[in-house]
């Protein structure tokens, strides 16, 4: 006689009561088994278990967010309804050139529209100011080479790299190297660079200065959308 296994098992039902909204629900067990078993109803486990997965979103984008090198108090961006909004003009794939005076919203929109693709589109970005990274990295060479070209390569595979106030510093010879060599290897891999400035073309290329200068605003008038405000 062919009699299935769970035919000869004696079950039973046990009511409970649910410890999270108290909602009245039933649990089948075995009747040898101890009087153990779930103690919260199937929606309240499901509530849980999506609580759980969007606390580890939150706790992932924090992350991302983090690595990002965005400053928090961009958080938020209200642009001046006198002026045209920058972000609207930004392109998430192009390589773009903001220049615009002092205070005028730059570093707020750019920051404000690549935290919206971290966090909309998971995009790995990296935001650094120029002057502070490029110091940055000259420390780190003269300490550990390795550590040094680490911190170069994060900016090289930045599926979006923001670099901020270009040219509020004169480059030395050794950071203008460094900065041609990132902006060039980003071009080449098609890799969106937004930049910002506070000074016009023409007074940027005369802050650059030396031959490598040359070469990066040569890159960026061949191959960057430039906004103005």
């Amino acid at each position: 006689m062919n009699t299935s296994i769970n035919a000869l098992l004696e079950w039973k039902e046990v009511s409970r009561k649910c410890r999270q909204c108290g909602t009245a629900f039933t649990v089948r067990m075995l009747s040898d088994q101890p009087d153990h078993g779930p103690q919260f109803c199937d929606s309240c486990v499901t509530a849980k278990l999506v609580t759980r997965e969007e606390e580890e979103r939150s706790q992932l984008l924090a992350r991302r967010l983090l690595r990002s090198g965005i400053p928090p108090c961009y958080d938020e961006y209200n642009p001046n309804k006198d002026r045209a909004n920058i972000s609207d003009r930004l392109e998430a794939e192009s390589n773009m050139l903001i220049i615009g005076p002092y205070q005028c919203g730059k570093t707020h929109a750019v920051c404000h529209a690549g935290r919206q693709l971290v966090q909309l589109a998971q995009t790995n970005v990296r935001f650094m100011r120029c002057s502070e990274w490029l110091r940055r990295v000259a420390m780190l060479m003269g300490s550990d080479m390795e550590d040094a070209e680490d911190e170069i390569n994060r900016a090289k595979r930045a599926e979006l790299l923001i670099i901020d106030d270009l040219g509020k510093e004169r480059l030395t010879e050794r950071g203008a190297e460094i900065l041609f060599e990132l902006i060039d290897h980003r071009e080449v891999e098609h890799l969106p660079t937004w930049i910002t400035a506070n000074l016009n073309p023409a007074e940027l290329a005369e802050r650059l200065g030396t031959d490598r200068g040359e070469a990066i605003m040569s890159r960026m008038r061949r191959a960057y959308v430039m906004v103005t405000q």
